[in-house]
């Protein structure tokens, strides 16, 4: 049995959702549930093709926020959330359900990846 302890590397792929905007688009990477000081030292990697525009990127626990930050468009964008500031939630180290949102303008998340990579230590 695998559990997300000994989990060192997770591609996703998202779903698109209508953004919560006028031409917006948003894009949802469900986790499992997963102990929040494992996504501490995890890092989140975004491939992204013929994005233009700078990017929202948010990380929900269950319904709080935990992240929060707006991203420079590039072919990658690289978060080491060890390095992050984390949103105080009142979140403590349980396991929780995890989203990652992606928001930006309509019609540009269409080939768009994430990987979330363990950093032990």
């Amino acid at each position: 049995e695998m559990t997300f302890d000994s989990l060192r590397r997770f591609k996703m792929s998202g779903s698109l959702v209508r953004g919560s905007a006028t031409g917006q688009q948003q894009l949802h990477f469900m986790l499992p549930r997963l102990r929040f000081s494992w996504l501490r030292r995890a890092r989140l990697t975004l491939g992204l093709d013929q994005v233009l525009s700078p990017m929202h990127v948010v990380i929900m626990a269950d319904n709080s926020l935990v992240f929060e930050k707006i991203v420079r468009c590039a072919d990658e964008v690289e978060l080491n959330l060890r390095e992050e500031s984390m949103v105080k939630s009142g979140k403590g180290e349980g396991e929780h359900c995890y989203t990652v949102q992606v928001t930006t303008e309509a019609s540009q998340l269409q080939n768009v990846w994430a990987v979330l990579e363990h950093r032990s230590g």
